[in-house]
């Protein structure tokens, strides 16, 4: 819990600096015109934005292939978080144009790590190869909004599903879902995650419908 907390700290001051930091980082500290500033940090977003679908993507290719969930997952997240260190070195260091391109391959670093967050259900029995969920969830978007969580079974290609808004953070509501991939009575692992093709909504728990129902 410890390394996980400090990993989650560490990673949040990189991506809070880049979020919100960075223009005043830019002005105040590198000595940029606000003009300067604004067109620097709009090609870094970019740069960043642009990097989340296309490795996005490649984490999911690599899944689908075959290859173990956890292990393509934390691949991304310490490549992505060395990258990300690296990058922010050199702009500490280096002259100005030097890290302006640091904070250029930073930006390309978090692309790893942000289509690698997730939370896996481990042990789970199934009745069938091909079960229902109850996917208990909460969010406050407009009913007319859908979100999007994506589900590994068992290392299988992922299958994606939608969920309404709720217009609610208060309690979890529950939204039924059908998946396949799981071996009928064996001990079974469910990832979950966002799709990278859009965001998700805060998960809570998972129930399957059969004889052992709790997740």
């Amino acid at each position: 819990a410890w390394g996980a907390s400090l990993g989650h700290f560490a990673g949040n001051y990189a991506f809070y600096f880049v979020v919100s930091w960075l223009p005043l980082y830019l002005v105040k500290a590198r000595g940029f015109s606000m003009a300067h500033m604004s067109v620097l940090s709009g090609e870094i977003y970019l740069v960043y934005a642009a990097s989340l679908i296309v490795l996005g993507w490649a984490n999911d290719r690599l899944i689908a292939s075959g290859l173990p969930v956890e292990g393509v997952r934390k691949g991304f997240i310490a490549t992505g978080f060395l990258i990300v260190a690296a990058g922010f070195m050199v702009a500490s260091m280096a002259p100005p144009g030097s890290a302006i391109a640091a904070l250029f391959v930073a930006g390309f670093g978090f692309g790893f790590i942000g289509p690698s967050k997730g939370v896996k259900f481990t042990n789970v029995t199934a009745p069938a190869s091909t079960s229902n969920l109850i996917v208990y969830y909460t969010n406050g978007d407009a009913y007319n909004l859908t979100r999007y969580l994506q589900f590994i079974v068992n290392g299988t290609a992922p299958q994606v599903r939608p969920f309404g808004g709720l217009q609610d953070w208060s309690r979890p509501r529950g939204g039924a879902v059908t998946l396949s991939g799981f071996k009928a009575g064996g001990n079974n692992e469910i990832f979950v995650t966002a799709d990278s093709s859009h965001s998700a909504p805060d998960l809570d728990w998972i129930e399957v419908l059969g004889p052992t129902s709790s997740v």
